[in-house]
């Protein structure tokens, strides 16, 4: 290793960076109707370009909603717990991730598929809650 770099530093810690979007992607955080988040929570799988499944797991902890991947994951989603933000009562985004995740929902308001546009490509992932 030696011979490959100059000097390593070590920190023991990893900080989040707040995505900067252009101002035509950017949208203001509403405040959720809070009794509505049960009805998003759940895990969803999302097929892409394999046909191997990748997980969302989406987790209410109070007022807040998170997202979390499991050990399928393509990289579509943050791959740690993160925070998700409504800028509208069924579109959520992350402030360090380039994409909106987009829920379905039914009558009784529960989603059961979901959308993911990467906002800065032309893409569109589409998942469905397991179970």
């Amino acid at each position: 290793m030696a011979e490959a770099y100059d000097a390593i530093h070590y920190t023991e810690s990893l900080t989040l960076d707040e995505l900067r979007l252009p101002a035509g992607l950017m949208k203001d955080s509403i405040v959720p109707d809070v009794s509505a988040l049960d009805g998003l929570a759940g895990t969803y799988l999302f097929y892409g370009i394999s046909n191997e499944p990748e997980d969302l797991f989406v987790i209410r902890q109070g007022e807040r909603l998170f997202t979390d991947v499991g050990a399928r994951n393509g990289e579509l989603f943050p791959l740690y717990r993160s925070e998700l933000f409504a800028v509208s009562p069924t579109v959520f985004r992350w402030k360090e991730w380039p994409a909106e995740l987009t829920f379905e929902r039914d009558e009784d308001g529960v989603a059961g598929k979901a959308s993911v546009p990467l906002l800065t490509t032309r893409y569109t992932r589409y998942g469905s809650k397991a179970g």
